[in-house]
This record gives structure tokens, sequence and C-alpha cells, in this order.
């Protein structure tokens, strides 16, 4: 018996993890088509709409699935109760969304930004009602179902995706791609899971299962509207004050650029919490843990970083095309602060597993005002690139502010800590002039955009490795032993 649950257990997060993996590549594949046939103003467009629906659901997401997961016991008629109340929010978002969708079309000046929110308050109605099934799967540990029927979802909105964008463009109406995709792939998918659990709806009502789970889900609130505004009142300055076009580069400029974090968070939540949690009560061993996750995650991490600056032009220009050169600077920018915010994840996740949430949510009420007042005077006084370098400076400022706080929370020294941080920086400041030099130079020559990434890349990784090489060779060495 003990054997068959290893299995299953080994079973369930192999499918976990490639079901992730399939979708972040998957994601990326469509984005990469995607971009070639719409526009940045389709794009800008869609960011404004994804301004207002991301607000209104920061105020919808109560965490009901979390309240179901979290309950040793549950029974059908508290089900039903927390169900119920999913749905009512999911409505009253929706009825939000609707009426206004006119009055952020009439703020942004831009009329197709209210077609994209009609769509998206059927989506709000759509996820309220598949939610909860969801979250008794997972309750139940029935990964090895929920990783079949996302890589599914993820397969299937991709193809929807790519085939509405191409249906919609030549007509002017590839801004509605995204959210038409979404809205058919989880209805099917809200259907899925509504058939495998034999889904019987019931007005039943337990009154105290309902403040109790309303109750839990207000303690999500205040970070998660803090966190909204840290990461979208750029999105706002630049769609009110630049239009559909610059936030079209802005936005895609600063998506790929948070690609490769994107992908970091994932690995820091799944595998870095356990480890945090583990050692907690062991002052030492968590430092000690922490230093060294922080050490060697830059040594991978940093010159990838590095590359993708230094060839922005080349990637961008290769992968999305040329109609793309706008968002260049915005993407070399924001990989810039991704130096320091594959970090600063880490501290996130140190803090909530550690049991010290409220550390994250201190830290974002001081950093809130901060970069929405750096956003709005980058935009007003410098445009889109004004913008793009308050973005960056802002997030770095809090990046640092964010090591200080761990440093006396812990009491840990800040100057151990910034060691750490610049150990595999410097050695990409110190090869930056030659390879800087070596592409300017086969620029010069008349090399194609794909002949220059090909010969910088690998020169670029192989003067890291020479500076590093002990410390690479450690790091391959405890790799092999476990």
């Amino acid at each position: 018996m003990e054997i068959d649950e290893k299995t299953n257990l080994k079973k369930n997060s192999f499918l976990v993890l490639f079901a992730s993996i399939f979708r972040q590549a998957i994601s990326i594949i469509s984005g990469i088509i995607v971009a070639r046939i719409l526009f940045p103003e389709d794009f800008g467009i869609i960011g404004m709409a994804a301004t207002f629906s991301g607000l209104i659901d920061v105020f919808s997401r109560f965490g009901f699935e979390a309240f179901v997961i979290s309950r040793q016991e549950i029974d059908q008629k508290e089900i039903n109760s927390v169900y119920l109340s999913n749905i009512f929010v999911g409505l009253l978002s929706a009825a939000v969304i609707l009426v206004g969708a006119p009055i952020v079309a009439i703020l942004y000046k831009t009329p197709e930004v209210k077609y994209i929110l009609f769509f998206a308050a059927f989506l709000f109605i759509v996820n309220s009602l598949m939610s909860i099934p969801r979250a008794l799967f997972i309750r139940e540990m029935r990964q090895d179902f929920i990783s079949k029927v996302e890589i599914f979802h993820g397969f299937l909105n991709t193809c929807l995706v790519i085939t509405m964008a191409l249906m919609l463009a030549p007509n002017g109406f590839g801004y509605l791609s995204y959210v038409i995709a979404l809205l058919i792939a989880n209805s099917l998918v809200c259907l899925i899971y509504l058939l495998k659990r034999r889904w019987k709806f019931s007005r039943e009502i337990d009154r105290p299962i309902l403040k109790q789970s309303f109750r839990y889900g207000k303690s999500f609130l205040p970070k998660t509207i803090l966190n909204y505004f840290v990461y979208n009142s750029d999105y706002i300055f630049v769609g009110a004050l630049l239009g559909p076009a610059l936030l079209g580069y802005y936005c895609f400029g600063f998506d790929k650029a948070s690609i490769f974090a994107g992908l970091l968070v994932g690995l820091h939540c799944t595998v870095f919490f356990p480890l945090f949690s583990k050692f907690q009560q062991e002052p030492q061993e968590l430092k000690k843990t922490f230093f060294s996750l922080v050490e060697k995650q830059a040594l991978i991490v940093y010159p990838l970083i590095f590359i993708q600056i230094i060839l922005a032009k080349e990637i961008i220009n290769i992968i999305y095309s040329s109609k793309w050169d706008g968002s260049i600077l915005t993407f070399q920018l924001i990989l810039g602060y991704t130096f320091w915010r594959t970090s600063a994840s880490i501290i996130h996740v140190l803090f909530d597993a550690v049991d010290m949430p409220q550390q994250n949510l201190k830290h974002f009420l001081v950093v809130t005002p901060i970069c929405i007042a750096a956003f709005l005077l980058g935009t007003k006084m410098g445009g889109l690139i004004g913008v793009s370098i308050a973005a960056c400076l802002a997030h770095t400022f809090s990046a640092f502010l964010l090591f200080g706080r761990t440093c006396r929370v812990f009491g840990w020294n800040l100057k151990e800590l910034f060691v750490t941080l610049i150990k595999y920086l410097i050695p990409l400041i110190v090869q930056a002039p030659i390879i800087i030099l070596f592409r300017i130079y086969l620029i010069g020559l008349g090399w194609a955009d794909w002949a220059v990434l090909l010969a910088v890349m690998p020169a670029s990784l192989l003067l890291y490795l020479l500076i590093v090489r002990k410390d690479a060779f450690n790091f391959y060495k405890g790799l092999r032993h476990g």
C-alpha cells in the first residue's frame, strides 16, 4: 500500500510538472504566432481592458477555493453554500464590468475596450461556476485529473487564440482574439469539471459557513489590492496618457521580459516554499538554505538575462518581427530589473513559508505609493521611454527595500546578502564591453540578425563560464551527487 502511494505521488508530481511546463511552452509559442498577426494597437486595447477587469478580479477573489481546500472536513451543504457565494460574486463582478465598460472606454478614449469587457463579464461567470468543483479535485489530491484537464485547456486555448487572430485581425477585430478564445476554452473546461463531479445544484445554505468563508477571504484582499497597483498602475497611466499603440509596445515589452521571471516564480512556490517551511525553526539552516539558493539561482539565471538584454533587438526581430522594435527598450529595462526580481521573488516565498505574510503586506504598503508616483511622473515627463525607465528604477528600489527588510527581520548581514546578489553580476559587467563591441563589429560587417545571435550568444556564455569556471564546476558536481 505504501509503495502504491509513493508511486502515485511520483506520478502525480510528474504530471503537475509536465502540465506546468507544457502550458508555459505552448503559451510562448502562441504568443510568438499571435504577435506576428496582431498589431501594437491590438495589444494596447487588450491591456486597457485588462487593467479594469484585473481590478474587478482583485475584489472578486475572496479565496473561496483556498477555503474549500484548507477545510479538513466539509459536507455537501457547506460546499453548496460556498459555491453559491462564489457564483454570486461572479455575477456581481460581471454586472460591474458590464456597467463600467462604456465608462472605461470613454476614459481611455478607445471604444473598442468595451467590447473586450463585454466578453470578459461572461468569463467571470464561467470562472465562478468552475473554481469550486476544481478546488474539490485539488482537495482530494486528484492532480492527475487536473493536470490532464489543464494540458487540454492549454492546447485548446492556444489553438483558439491563433484561429481567432487569423479570422478577426483582417477585419480589424484582432483585439478580441484572446478574450473570445479564453471564454470558449474555460466554458468547455467548466463543463468537464461539472460532469466529472456529477454536480447537482442545490439552494441549501449554511449561514455560519458563509460568514467563515467571507472572513477567510477578506484576509487575502489587502496584499492582493496593493500588488495589483504595483504591477498595473503603469499600464493605466500609459493607456490613458499615451494611447493604445504605445501601451501595446509597453505591454509587449514588459510581458516578454517577464516570461523568464514568471517561470522562476512557479519554481519558487513549488520547490523553495517547502524547503523554507522545513527550516523555519532552525535559523542557521534557514539562512544557509536561503543564501545557497540565491547564489545558485544567480549563477544560472544572470547570464541568461544578460544575453537577452544585449541581443534584445535580434531576439525581438527574429521571434516576433521588426514591427515590435518600439518595445525593445522596455524589454531591456524590465530585464535589467529582473536581476533583482528573481531574488525578491524568493524572499516573498520565504516570508510566506515561515508564517510571516505580514512582512510582504508591510512591504507593499511602503512601495505601492512610490511605484504609482514614479509611473505617473515617468509617463508624463518621458512618454514610453520615461515610464520604462521609471518602472525599472521603481521596481529595483522596491527589491532593495525588500532585501533590507529581510535582513532586519532575520538579523542577517545586509552586506553579506548584497555580496551574494552581485557575485555573478560582476563577471557580466566585466565582459559587457567585449560582447557589446563584438556585436557591433558583426553588425558592421552586415551579418543578419540570426547570424549575430548565433555568434554572440555562445561567445558570451563561454566567456562567462571561463570567469566562473570554479563555481560552475562545483555546482555541476553538486548536481551529480544529489
